[in-house]
């Protein structure tokens, strides 16, 4: 099945939940990941990730999203880490030199 829907500006990576329920896509155009109801294919929310998201890894207990900034803000390349909680709360991290 093939599914088209509107994220954010230039969809570049995507990486599905291991219970394949949820899927994450950066969108380096506007420096946003789009959170994705994989069943129901609507945008759950939109998180802030910084210049030109690239090459997302989800952890794989699904608990922790970790992406690369590669736009021309993050000299050096940043890895910017989201960890979820069953609350539906998110912590974010960035770290660099990666």
């Amino acid at each position: 099945m093939v599914h088209t829907l509107a994220t954010g500006p230039a969809p570049n990576y995507a990486v599905f939940t291991p219970d394949d329920k949820r899927l994450y896509v950066t969108n380096t155009g506007n420096g946003t990941v789009s959170e994705i109801d994989a069943i129901s294919w609507k945008v759950i929310r939109t998180l802030d990730a910084g210049p030109s998201p690239e090459h997302l890894v989800l952890a794989p207990d699904g608990k922790t999203l970790t992406l690369e900034l590669t736009g021309s803000d993050a000299v050096g390349g940043y890895l910017v880490k989201w960890t979820f909680r069953s609350n539906g709360k998110s912590t974010r991290t960035l770290e660099s030199g990666c």
